[in-house]
């Protein structure tokens, strides 16, 4: 018997499979995204042909278009004008500016127009700003190049640009990474705790230290989990779900009540639990673990989606849905994800990073978009992400299978429905459980081809499977 857990995807009868993302990443201008065939796709800005190099002024993609053809792409990261990506052999790819270094190809070069190969060494976590770039290799190893006139870089020799990567300390428990445009970078270890170097925006202590040479302990707690910062402003989760802020930001985007603009240790926001965050341009985003969507901070051109034009000084609800995942912020858009994997957009939209809007030619920019919008050929799998949903042990058994299958739960809330999709969107099978632990599927009447299973609790939280019938 073949044991398959839970993949932890979001499924949306609305569209294909094979049309939904499973990762986007929309750190600045520009959005790049993934899909679960391997191809890499964006949109938004590509002036420094950080997209492809067909597209005419301005310069502009309004809709998903494919980055190359190749079909083992992992995971992407979107810069300021630049984009990375590492393919599934763990090889680190970029194309577009290469504004001090920041490209890593060894090079002063302006720009390069495709994908370019950087070293030879394998990678499994990237993060750039358009002119620094921090990544992780598969050995747990930090590196750094780009921009070093604050130690940007991280290896103590400010401060001429590093055209290629560096290593940063000896250390090989590097886990996750965050760059941030303002010149800074933290980092959290397998171990939970968190570091930061670079120039000082607020979070590196008072205002005689510029700088942090090298990877620096901020706090002496060990259950950092997610991080989240495009300026000067930090949003923090720990493992238990709390929100923390941290660094220095205006407009309200620390979120503290009072109009704060620095703080140099972590502060908790609330007792609420939260599953996702996203740090945009001066403004905060998060989802609670009840899948409420709120924001706060810069809100004069309707950047919070809340429809009006008041900035916002402590968390503020977002509309009244309770089925948001997911939050991803750029310095122009938002993004946000329901649990039906439809996915929605608002913000400045300068550079149509929300496949939304029309062009205003006189002004050289997109029309905002002021509320929670649905984006045009966007939505989201999202498999590899972390929303905070329990772990119950799930068995799909046989798998794949010719006649019958066996959902089995270590435990289930009672009236949580589990659903048979076909890959077109089109229900196959529906039930509601009672007190079993154990649920028979019978796919005599399915077509060969694979299904998804979708399992939704009633607090909102949703798990699927694929499932193979022979």
């Amino acid at each position: 018997m073949r044991k398959i857990y839970i993949s932890l995807v979001l499924f949306s009868s609305m569209y294909s499979f094979s049309q939904c993302f499973t990762s986007i990443n929309g750190k600045r201008l520009h959005v790049t995204a993934l899909k679960n065939d391997g191809t890499l796709w964006g949109w938004g800005n590509n002036n420094n042909n950080e997209l492809n190099n067909t597209t005419p002024f301005p310069f502009i993609e309004q809709t998903p278009v494919q980055l190359g053809t190749d079909t083992n792409w992992q995971k992407s990261a979107s810069g300021t004008n630049n984009t990375f990506a590492i393919k599934t052999n763990g090889t680190l790819w970029a194309r577009g500016a290469n504004s001090y270094g920041s490209l890593g190809i060894g090079t002063t070069a302006i720009y390069s127009p495709v994908f370019v190969h950087i070293g030879t060494d394998s990678w499994k976590e990237i993060s750039t700003t358009g002119y620094h770039t921090v990544g992780i290799q598969t050995n747990g190893t930090l590196w750094a190049w780009g921009r070093n006139d604050y130690n940007q870089v991280g290896n103590n020799t400010c401060c001429s640009d590093v055209l290629a990567p560096v290593q940063i300390s000896t250390d090989t428990d590097w886990a996750k990474i965050e760059t941030s445009i303002t010149g800074f970078t933290l980092a959290i270890k397998n171990n939970g705790t968190l570091w930061g170097w670079g120039f000082n925006a607020g979070a590196f202590g008072g205002s005689f230290t510029t700088s942090l040479p090298e990877p620096t302990q901020l706090s002496t707690d060990t259950d950092w989990a997610e991080i989240s910062s495009l300026v000067g402003h930090i949003l923090l989760l720990k493992n238990n779900g709390s929100l923390w802020v941290f660094g220095g930001g205006s407009h309200g985007s620390m979120g503290l009540g009072n109009n704060s603009t620095t703080t140099f240790v972590p502060l908790q926001l609330g007792t609420a639990t939260w599953k996702s965050i996203g740090a945009g341009m001066w403004t905060s985003f998060a989802i609670k673990t009840d899948g409420t969507l709120w924001g706060w901070g810069l809100n004069e051109a309707g950047e919070l989606g809340l429809g009006d034009t008041t900035n916002r000084n402590v968390p503020t609800q977002i509309g009244t849905d309770a089925n948001w995942v997911k939050v991803i912020c750029g310095a122009d858009h938002t993004i946000a994800i329901k649990n039906d994997g439809t996915a929605y957009a608002w913000g400045l939209n300068y550079n149509a990073s929300t496949t939304l809007g029309t062009y205003q030619p006189s002004e050289g920019t997109y029309t905002p978009i002021l509320l929670p919008t649905a984006m045009n050929g966007v939505c989201a799998v999202l498999e590899n992400e972390r929303f905070n949903i329990p772990t119950n042990d799930i068995i799909l058994a046989p798998n794949p299978t010719k006649e019958l299958t066996t959902l089995k739960f270590a435990t289930i809330p009672e009236n949580t429905t589990v659903t048979v999709y076909n890959l077109l969107g089109t229900k196959m099978d529906s039930f509601s459980t009672t007190e079993q632990t154990a649920y028979t599927i019978d796919t005599r009447q399915y077509s060969a081809g694979m299904y998804i299973v979708v399992v939704a609790t009633p607090n909102g939280t949703t798990q699927q499977f694929k499932l193979i019938k022979e």
